[in-house]
């Protein structure tokens, strides 16, 4: 439960200890939310289809995909970052910060997969098929098209109208992301609505789908709070199901 006494004490005790340089809080949800299928570009409904029909070695119709595949919502990858960070992304972009609306997210319209990474059961490809896809949607800057999440309380998915503020490449976000995006778009957005989405799809125990991380930089040399971080999770992993998780990247 991130607002569980736990989390927060530990929050404010890496927040506070003298070796930290800094720490953001973020947050991200794979297949977190859908949007409708007419929100992704021409351009990837055509790598998709191109990717499946290898599987049926050139004998899937556009038709047959379309009815057995293409559906009517697709889902969407979410990146909520901290205030300084997304004003920075913002400005990479060429944006104004200050015009953005309380609902304005970036995406990153750029996505790269494969045959290793997409299959159906079963079968084999004809041969490796690789695609970079750009751009990723059709639409444009302002634009505003409907996310669904699904809410635990209603037990049913709720609608959220979000605008585009940009539309980012991989290099844009090459400091904070590795790669060239996936085969779903990612949507990136501040911390008020990665906060929004998280109460809305917080199940009963408390613990949404849009969970958060804490990124901490070190001060060079520093190592006697990972080490305690480690020796906590540790501990914690011994539980069926561990609140938290400390992965030590190296990333500066």
């Amino acid at each position: 439960n991130e607002d569980g006494e736990a989390y927060q004490a530990l929050k404010q005790e890496i927040q506070n200890d003298p070796a930290v340089e800094q720490v953001h809080e973020w947050r991200d949800g794979m297949f977190t939310a859908q949007v409708d299928a007419s929100f992704y570009s021409e351009d990837y409904w055509e790598a998709n289809y191109d990717i499946f029909n290898a599987y049926h070695h050139g004998t899937l119709t556009k038709e047959t995909f379309e009815e057995q595949w293409k559906q009517e919502t697709v889902s969407a990858n979410l990146l909520s970052v901290d205030a300084d960070t997304f004003r920075e992304l913002v400005k990479q972009a060429g944006i104004d910060p200050d015009g953005l609306k309380k609902n304005s997210v970036l995406v990153l319209n750029e996505g790269e997969f494969s045959t290793d990474q997409v299959s159906i059961w079963g079968m084999e490809p004809d041969r490796y098929r690789y695609y970079r896809v750009s751009p990723m949607t059709d639409l444009q800057t302002g634009d505003e098209f409907s996310l669904k999440v699904y809410s635990w309380e209603k037990q049913d998915y709720v609608e959220e109208t979000l605008q585009i503020a940009g539309l980012v490449s991989a290099e844009q976000m090459s400091t904070y992301m590795q790669g060239h995006g996936d085969q779903i778009v990612w949507l990136i957005m501040g911390p008020e609505t990665g906060e929004h989405i998280a109460d809305l799809t917080r199940a009963e125990e408390g613990r949404p789908q849009f969970s958060p991380m804490l990124l901490i930089s070190m001060k060079p040399g520093e190592k006697q709070l990972s080490e305690r971080l480690r020796e906590q999770m540790e501990q914690l992993e011994q539980q069926e199901e561990p609140p938290f998780f400390f992965i030590e990247t190296g990333y500066t």
